[in-house]
């Protein structure tokens, strides 16, 4: 199921890059300025699938534990993406890493809930809100 979610993410990722490209196309005729910071960052995320896998596969074992555990909320996802950005960060060079983490990590954590939710099996409650011993 992560491997799923990693898919989505990284195409979700890749999507909304190119459609933030196209948009800055569009707005070249108004501001060549805005067109050219929605363009970088298009780029970015389009071409960030190449390099996000190392970051995804980590963090789908992070947010995994999370999720088991009861602890699988945006915060926790943030954190993870943000640890794992700046581990990869220290290696690659760069603060692409740090930035991209975090944004990665809510959505591979938001294409894991949408799963579970989808595909769960009937009568499973599915994920619990709070952590487990404080319910």
């Amino acid at each position: 199921m992560h491997l799923l979610a990693v898919g989505i993410a990284l195409t979700g990722t890749v999507v909304f890059g190119v459609i933030l490209g196209m948009n800055a196309s569009l707005l070249a005729g108004v501001s060549s300025e805005i067109a050219g910071v929605f363009g970088a960052i298009g780029i970015v995320l389009a071409f960030s699938a190449l390099f996000s896998w190392a970051g995804h596969l980590p963090g789908a074992v992070v947010l995994h534990l999370a999720l088991v555990n009861g602890w699988g909320g945006w915060a926790v996802a943030l954190a993870g993406g943000l640890v794992i950005g700046t581990l990869l960060s220290a290696l690659i060079g760069g603060i692409l890493a740090v930035i991209l983490g975090p944004f990665l990590a809510l959505i591979h954590l938001v294409a894991l809930r949408w799963m579970a939710s989808v595909f769960r099996p009937a009568g499973d409650a599915g994920f619990s809100s709070e952590p487990e011993g404080l319910a």
